[in-house]
């Protein structure tokens, strides 16, 4: 295994998802457009994507294989995926018809551009953190804006959440890591994601009174 600590914090995210996406099925139903189905939504592209990313960076990134040649473009769109659910979600919670057509719309059109620059060989995790940061950011404005007019801290959870986990792709960015050998800058913003996914799941337990 060439990168240990990126590919075992993958597959820690992707088994963190898929286990509180087996909790919220299991407790509540989940048309898709509500914030189960939302949140389900989520938590497969997510953990998905860790998985598929995991074993590239575990076992297939040193070499140009036609496994990697398949797992990382597919990292690379449920990443895009995870920034549509995220637009769509903020559509939700502000709950104006307006805005939900709009950000459908237009998420649409941003996955429509990100899967076309993927497929025609973009394979760079710029264009997923392009994706991903500014969706969860507006996500988390919108829970935030959702506590101040209810005073339920379930959606203040989900806006710290988010809100942490759209500002941490300046981890990798960056370049910050906890240790430049053992625990690099990758393996490090994989920790602040689950830490904001943790929060998430407090606030959206809170929000369905599980």
């Amino acid at each position: 295994m060439k990168e240990l600590d990126v590919s075992i914090t993958d597959f820690l995210i992707s088994i963190q998802c898929f286990t509180y996406g087996y909790l919220l099925v299991n407790a509540h139903e989940a048309p898709i457009y509500s914030l189960t189905g939302l949140t389900l939504s989520l938590f497969l592209f997510i953990g998905l994507s860790s998985l598929c990313g995991g074993l590239v960076h575990g076992f297939f990134n040193h070499y140009k294989t036609y496994v990697k040649e398949f797992l990382w473009p597919c990292t690379l769109i449920l990443v895009s995926l995870t920034g549509f659910v995220f637009w769509n979600l903020t559509g939700f919670v502000l709950d104006l018809n307006i805005a939900r057509g709009a950000l459908f719309l237009f998420s649409l059109f941003l996955l429509t551009f990100q899967s076309y620059k993927i497929f025609t060989g973009e394979r760079s995790f710029k264009i997923a953190i392009i994706s991903y940061a500014p969706s969860v950011l507006f996500a988390g404005l919108s829970f935030l804006y959702a506590f101040f007019g209810s005073q339920n801290f379930g959606f203040l959870y989900c806006a710290l959440g988010l809100l942490f986990s759209g500002l941490s792709p300046a981890i990798y960015i960056k370049k910050t890591a906890l240790h430049k050998k053992y625990f690099t800058h990758n393996a490090t913003y994989h920790l602040a994601v689950i830490a904001s996914l943790h929060l998430y799941f407090l606030g959206v337990r809170r929000l369905l009174e599980l």
